[in-house]
């Protein structure tokens, strides 16, 4: 039964989908490849797949080099405040990603973002120095909401990962940096591996961050080109059926990969006869240097968001932190908030 629903839910919606691609607009009836001709032979065709690849991996790098670091400090060394990073670490799942992504609009726009002003104010630039409404900013704020997501998948690999190889590597003379890239790294390649395409195909399939940032600057990925042919008048959904056909085949190349690679695990499997705990790691003075890019993780992905929404919902108008901003500090929004759409 549980397979049939499934294969229901699955089917169904993919059905529709490609019978919407194969349909003409002007008589439901008749099938053709009318809508595949005019995606794929669109100027701006290449420059879509491209942006949609450059954003998709860039973003999904971000989020897993981050969140690697973040676990193997957190799971394999003596960081001080890791036992309390691993808890506030998943408050930005929580977030909404629209909220992550205005927020950090408030952060990063070349007029009114905090971090441009500070910087401009500090260092007496002419210009800000970055801009939320870029292809970079598209992956630095998608790969930043989801490096959460990282963290946990390779915290699981680091903490489950039998450490008498490495114990042994180190006995045997190999540094630290030896044993972490010949030992640590190769025993979490699938993991690492398995984590990446799940991030490319999640960022793949995102909306908020594509629609925000990039169209306001003329970058379009497949997500924001089908809910632009949606939104025409009459609505093409012809063509928003072949553009969504072209993700659903890179996500499916995705998840292929992905499948391919969590079936292979055992190949990189050891056998152990009693039980361990992972190997901590003392990293001498070092440790304050990680804590240290723990507390500025926490401060981008946390503090920072988090304080921005909260400093604008009091202001009945944008206005940058200053003590004469504190004076139009207002609650008055609340009510209006609450009230919407009858107001």
């Amino acid at each position: 039964g549980a397979v049939l629903l499934l294969t229901y839910l699955t089917l169904v919606p993919l059905l529709f989908l490609l019978y919407g691609s194969l349909t003409s607009a002007r008589d439901p009836g008749t099938f053709t490849f009318a809508n595949y001709v005019r995606a794929y032979t669109d100027a701006a065709a290449f420059r879509l797949l491209a942006n949609s690849m450059v954003y998709a991996v860039g973003a999904a790098a971000i989020s897993f080099v981050t969140g690697t670091l973040l676990a193997w400090m957190s799971e394999r060394t003596n960081t001080p405040l890791r036992g309390l990073f691993f808890s506030l670490s998943l408050i930005p799942l929580i977030i909404p990603g629209v909220l992550f992504t205005v927020a950090w609009i408030f952060l990063l726009s070349p007029k009114i973002g905090l971090i441009n002003v500070f910087l401009v104010w500090l260092f007496g630039l002419e210009h800000p120095p970055f801009t939320s409404y870029s292809l970079y900013a598209m992956m630095w704020v998608d790969g930043l909401h989801y490096s959460p997501l990282a963290f946990l998948l390779m915290s699981a690999a680091f903490r489950s990962m039998d450490p008498s190889l490495e114990e042994s590597a180190l006995m045997s003379g190999a540094g630290l940096r030896q044993t972490f890239s010949r030992i640590t790294l190769r025993l979490a390649a699938p993991a690492m591996a398995s984590a990446f395409f799940i991030l490319f195909v999640r960022a793949l399939e995102t909306f908020e961050v594509p629609a925000l940032l990039g169209l306001p600057a003329g970058i379009q990925v497949f997500t924001s080109k089908i809910w632009l042919a949606t939104r025409r008048y009459p609505p093409d959904f012809g063509l928003a059926g072949a553009y969504a056909s072209s993700l659903l085949l890179l996500t499916s190349i995705g998840v292929y990969f992905y499948s391919r690679l969590t079936r292979e695990t055992q190949r990189f499997a050891t056998v152990t006869g009693k039980g361990f705990r992972p190997r901590m790691i003392d990293l001498g003075r070092w440790r304050y240097l990680t804590a240290a890019f723990l507390l500025l993780y926490l401060c981008l992905i946390v503090i920072l968001p988090l304080f921005v929404l909260l400093w604008n919902s009091l202001l009945p108008f944008y206005m940058p932190p200053s003590i004469q901003a504190l004076s139009s500090l207002t609650l008055s929004n609340y009510p209006v908030a609450f009230k919407f759409p009858q107001t």
